[in-house]
């Protein structure tokens, strides 16, 4: 992975001890971080035209809602559901409705919790024995599930997404369920893990672990290698490498109007990425970026002093009425 290895000391550029970890590093203050500033727009276009009641909106939501109601909503009571198609489903569609910018909030926020407690519950299938019944929340209620062998839809990409759900649901108790996942479930999973994705889990762990050492998971990750195709060195250059610098500034002590540059080259990046698939959900929204702006502006007031499509500030704000 050179890049991220030729980028680690311009990422590093401040001293080691200008750096904290989350239990050292005061708050900036919101007025500080210039939220009376008016605002930019850098990314107003987006990959297809979502104008109100567009079909390519209403007919996935559609589609989901049906699915869920048919057998989405049954499996979770039957008891056996099958978690990992339901997660990408879920996942898709709360992308979709939040890109939109005109579907219901709370409705949106239904898909985003949804999708959160079916990750979750994926997650606990395996760090529970096989068959062991077990407890966890489900669309609002305690369902009883059974651990299980299987390996579909419990990768680091997976993971990835259940956590960035769980930062915009500020739901602890379920980063801390994701926390218990091992670098030996991700080696078993359908798509294997490299040395980076295990290093980049291990960071985003380290945020909400009091004795983290946050510069230390950091530098781990920027020489950690990407192993396998170009498609997927391609994918951590665009997706991954750039939210570093910004975790980096938000544990960084006054760092708010870096944090805002970073974010900006952040959102280019995925622009780049997802511009040759305007059909993908995921492209619609950067979820990772939107989590990160929420987790910053919850810990140190931070606000973006710039517009884009692809982080709704609503969602950065857990604005849900």
């Amino acid at each position: 992975m050179s890049k991220i290895k030729n980028l680690l000391s311009k990422i590093f550029k401040r001293k080691p001890n200008e750096t904290a970890t989350p239990h050292q590093t005061s708050a900036t203050q919101a007025s500080e971080a210039g939220i009376d500033s008016p605002k930019t727009s850098i990314a107003n276009d987006r990959h297809i035209e979502l104008p109100q009641g567009s079909r390519a909106v209403t007919d996935k939501i559609d589609s989901y809602n049906d699915l869920f109601v048919r057998t989405i909503n049954p499996s979770f009571k039957d008891g056996n559901p099958a978690l990992g198609s339901h997660f990408k489903s879920t996942f898709d569609t709360f992308c979709v409705a939040a890109a939109a910018g005109w579907y219901p909030k709370q409705k949106v926020q239904h898909y985003l919790c949804l999708a959160k407690d079916i990750g979750i519950a994926r997650f606990k299938q395996r760090l529970v024995e096989p068959d062991r019944p077990f407890l966890t929340p489900l669309d609002g209620d305690l369902v009883e599930l059974c651990g299980s062998e299987t390996c579909d839809y419990t990768d680091s990409n997976t993971w990835l997404n259940t956590y960035y759900c769980a930062l915009l649901m500020r739901d602890i108790e379920a980063i801390n369920s994701l926390a218990q996942v091992t670098p030996e479930i991700f080696a078993q999973a359908t798509i294997p893990s490299d040395g980076f994705d295990l290093a980049f889990v291990a960071l985003l762990k380290g945020i909400f672990q009091q004795d983290s050492d946050i510069v230390y998971l950091l530098r781990t990750a920027l020489i950690s290698e990407v192993d396998g195709t170009p498609e997927r060195e391609k994918l951590a250059n665009h997706l991954l490498e750039p939210l570093l610098p910004v975790i980096r500034c938000i544990f960084t002590p006054d760092a708010d109007a870096e944090f805002n540059e970073k974010m900006q080259e952040a959102v280019q990046m995925h622009k780049q990425y997802w511009k040759d698939d305007k059909s993908a959900p995921e492209g619609w929204i950067a979820l990772p970026l939107t989590a990160l702006a929420a987790l910053a502006k919850a810990r140190n007031g931070w606000q973006l002093d710039f517009e884009t499509d692809y982080i709704p500030q609503w969602l950065v704000d857990g604005d849900f009425s």
